[in-house]
């Protein structure tokens, strides 16, 4: 039966926090190159990318991560997932205050200092559709990350399934 109120949809749901964690380190490097805030943002990321691999994919990275939100945080697991990611990080630990680690409480009532990681800003996913427009598919295979590889696949899969049709039969 068809039905033209219906839109087709279908939900991907990503392994990470949101699509720009799946952004190449290298990518993020182009994107930082005129900006010294982000260089700075792009070496607080590396290093902690470097320490433990898993952490880049919960970050936020537009904004940033607040030691602040992840203590607010209503939900148990994020605290958890944090809590030992946090302990194994000797970059994350020196940027925390050993009082709000110890006790898992902010010891600020305003904006919290304990930067988990810095924010690259609003626009970097548009910034890297940009930047990827100027780029051939084999420069772009060349870019990801080999530890990225089968998520960006995993994503081009969904989309080419829906760009890809037969032509239509006519009578």
């Amino acid at each position: 039966m068809s039905d033209s109120t219906c839109i087709n949809t279908e939900n991907f749901i990503l392994d990470c926090r949101e699509v720009e964690n799946l952004i190449p380190n290298s990518i993020l490097s182009e994107l930082c190159s005129k900006n010294q805030e982000r260089l700075k943002a792009l070496k607080f990321f590396e290093d902690i990318s470097s320490s433990a691999v898993d952490i880049r994919y919960f970050l936020d990275i537009k904004k940033g991560t607040r030691m602040k939100e992840v203590i607010q945080s209503s939900n148990p697991n994020i605290k958890s997932f944090w809590e030992v990611k946090i302990s194994m990080s000797p970059h994350i630990l020196s940027c925390i205050d050993n009082w709000c680690q110890v006790n898992w409480q902010c010891s600020s009532s305003g904006e919290c200092q304990c930067k988990i990681s810095l924010g690259f800003g609003e626009s970097t996913l548009s910034n890297t559709v940009e930047y990827l427009k100027q780029k051939s598919p084999h420069e772009i295979a060349r870019i990801i990350d080999k530890s990225m590889v089968s998520d960006w696949e995993k994503m081009g899969q969904v989309v080419m399934n829906w760009c890809i049709a037969e032509s239509p039969i006519r009578a």
